[in-house]
């Protein structure tokens, strides 16, 4: 499905419904334990984001980083399965997708690049996401049901 369109998708879903400059390095290592959800408020945009549940239980999303702030900055997953989203990098400087008290979820984006972020979803729940880099501009909350 071509990135308008599912962007699209995405505004529409949110609708409806209720998920990062510097240096570092890229840690793929996929999902671990979870350690007990928080909740927070919204971020900068305020925006509800969508998640589309996918066949296996897993569930794709899509998280932009621009104006050294996200977008949604709220995400919503069902759990039992496997959390996948792409993370877009479309600022000129290097931004992170790190989600607090879940291990080994901690994601790194050039700019300008797309990179998919997948883990296996930990306990139903809201947690806290953010970037490294920006770690105060650049927050959210991830939800799990």
């Amino acid at each position: 499905m071509p990135r308008s369109r599912t962007s699209l998708l995405f505004a529409i879903l949110a609708a409806g419904a209720l998920v990062l400059s510097g240096c570092g390095s890229n840690d793929n290592s996929g999902g671990g334990g979870a350690a007990a959800p928080t909740t927070t408020a919204s971020g900068a945009y305020g925006q509800p984001a969508a998640s589309t549940p996918a066949a296996g239980g897993a569930a794709a999303g899509e998280l932009v980083a621009k104006d050294i702030a996200f977008n949604p900055t709220k995400l919503s997953f069902k759990g039992g399965g496997t959390i996948s989203f792409k993370f877009t990098n479309e600022d000129s400087v290097e931004h992170n997708f790190t989600l607090e008290g879940v291990s080994g979820v901690d994601e790194d984006a050039e700019a300008g690049e797309d990179v998919d972020v997948s883990f296996k979803a930990p306990a139903a729940g809201t947690y806290k996401f953010h970037c490294e880099y920006h770690p105060t501009q650049m927050t959210g909350t991830l939800t799990v049901t």
